[in-house]
């Protein structure tokens, strides 16, 4: 992606606040200029931009503003979060000692670096920790060891090692904790025998890791990544309650660490979201107000994170009802909180505000009104380019093709056809779900005139679909074969949903 797409991303995606922050620091420049250019021109693209800017300022170079503006926006969000990032300031402290060293302020350069290493440890930031460790003897052999005994230079290399176990044994937890993520999300883990195999060498191997008794080697990530396999394991071998159990105990960790995250709860509130997003995938609904009721409890003094907390919550507030077909019941819980929700919005990201308009579109295809769906999809349609790297971008795009044909739209219809047809012929085996749904849209009369024979027919695509572990992803979003069920075999698609219900907990 070119520089200048990358920054209307970047300036897109500001904050209210960061916008504000980058103004007061940045008045009266070429760049600046530009900067007020494109906030002033929502929409349009960098060539536009540029045509528009080389009017205004003929003598200045584009390309060369674009790429400062870039550095100066980067460097004023890094100055806005250091003041709530500690391992940002850690960092930042582990620089400001060298500088000290430099400048032969040598007494106050191993003080600071004392005291990156005594946060360190307590916030168990063991590449900080070790870091620092290193930093810090450096310096002392320099200066010739002053004032250090061989016992105390021993213990300082100990030090050493105990966090380089530490780290390797993190490092290892979570080369584990990845591989098993990537087949989860990508392969069906139980198919076969040797697939079964590979998943139970994963899980041997976690389990070596994690029951050491060695307590020097334990950690809060070491334990947080032992929580997170164990609790992904499990729903991949449909175990849910003890995988329910295990994400519990991972919440408890997250209380009994408050130190981590208290000050910047941004990866708590993810993991949360995380958790969520898993039971809304198994359907057990019954335990998301429990999670819900932990996400309340986080408090923040930044207002993103404050809104970003609000949004899951009213978020997986609405999807039980979507799931189970309760789309009258959603919409009024979005009218009761629409001013809410409309007061979020600008605090939010592009991908969470794009995931609040799929919600919404989803509501609105449930209780029919496609006209509704359209208007409220078009912005990210139009500008699919800010969007298309995103994984429900896909089901945003099904769900705006399906209002159009609805309504009848019939230029609008084919050019969309005609795009997604290039796409499937670019990567067929990634989109079964955009394949399946285009034939039925094409076909759609050969369905109805020929109905009980296209039934039997199209029921093993749509198990098929169904049980591929990639495709499953976007049916948990949508799910884009009962929407075909329900025409197919001319019921309400409310009704398809309700067997929602039902928890596969016991």
């Amino acid at each position: 992606m070119k520089t200048s797409d990358t920054l209307l991303l970047l300036i897109d995606s500001l904050t209210k606040a960061e916008k504000k922050s980058f103004s007061q620091t940045a008045l009266n420049s070429d760049y600046y200029d530009l900067y007020l250019l494109i906030t002033n021109n929502p929409g349009k693209d960098s060539e536009e931009i540029k045509e528009l800017y080389e009017v205004e300022k003929p003598q200045s170079n584009f390309n060369v503003q674009v790429n400062y503006l870039y550095t100066k926006l980067l460097d004023n969000l890094l100055s806005l979060q250091s003041s709530s990032d500690v391992e940002l300031n850690l960092f930042n402290s582990l620089f400001k000692a060298k500088i000290l060293a430099q400048k032969s302020l040598f007494q106050e350069a191993l003080q600071l670096y004392q005291v990156v290493q005594l946060k360190a440890k307590e916030l168990h930031l063991e590449y900080l920790l070790l870091k620092a460790l290193q930093e810090e003897l450096k310096l002392l052999l320099f200066l010739n060891f002053p004032n250090l005994t061989e016992d105390e230079l021993s213990t300082k290399h100990f030090e050493i090692t105990q966090s380089l176990k530490r780290a390797r044994r993190e490092n290892e937890s979570s080369v584990l904790y990845d591989l098993l993520k990537y087949r989860t999300l990508h392969h069906d883990v139980m198919r076969s025998e040797e697939q079964r195999d590979a998943l139970n060498d994963l899980l041997l191997s976690e389990l070596s890791i994690s029951s050491s008794s060695d307590r020097h080697l334990k950690s809060f990530e070491s334990d947080m990544l032992h929580q997170l396999f164990q609790s992904t394991y499990l729903l991949g071998v449909n175990d849910y309650n003890a995988a329910l159990s295990s994400l519990k105990v991972l919440i408890h960790l997250f209380e009994e660490n408050t130190q981590r995250w208290e000050k910047n709860p941004y990866y708590y509130v993810v993991t949360l979201e995380s958790i969520l997003y898993n039971l809304r995938a198994i359907h057990e609904y019954k335990s998301i107000s429990f999670f819900l009721g932990k996400l309340e409890e986080i408090q923040s003094k930044d207002k993103e994170i404050n809104a970003l907390r609000d949004i899951i919550q009213t978020l997986y507030t609405l999807y039980p009802l979507i799931d189970t077909g309760q789309f009258k019941e959603a919409s009024a819980y979005i009218e009761q909180n629409r001013a809410k929700i409309e007061e979020m919005l600008p605090l939010l990201n592009r991908d969470k505000k794009a995931e609040v308009v799929l919600c919404w579109s989803i509501v609105l295809v449930g209780l029919g009104q496609f006209r509704e769906v359209k208007d409220l999809l078009h912005p990210i349609i139009f500008q699919s380019k800010h969007f298309y790297y995103l994984p429900i971008f896909r089901a945003i795009r099904l769900i705006h093709l399906i209002s159009i044909y609805e309504l009848g739209i019939l230029d609008e219809y084919e050019f969309e056809i005609r795009a997604f047809k290039r796409d499937l012929n670019k990567n067929k085996k990634a989109y079964q779900v955009e394949a399946f749904i285009l034939k039925f849209l094409t076909s759609k009369k050969v369905y109805f005139q020929k109905r009980e024979k296209q039934r039997q027919a199209i029921q093993p695509i749509i198990e098929a679909i169904r049980q591929d572990i990639y495709e499953k992803q976007i049916l948990n979003l949508f799910d884009f074969t009962k929407w075909v069920e329900s025409k197919v075999w001319d019921v309400s698609f409310t009704q398809l949903l309700e067997n929602k219900k039902d928890s596969p907990l016991h």
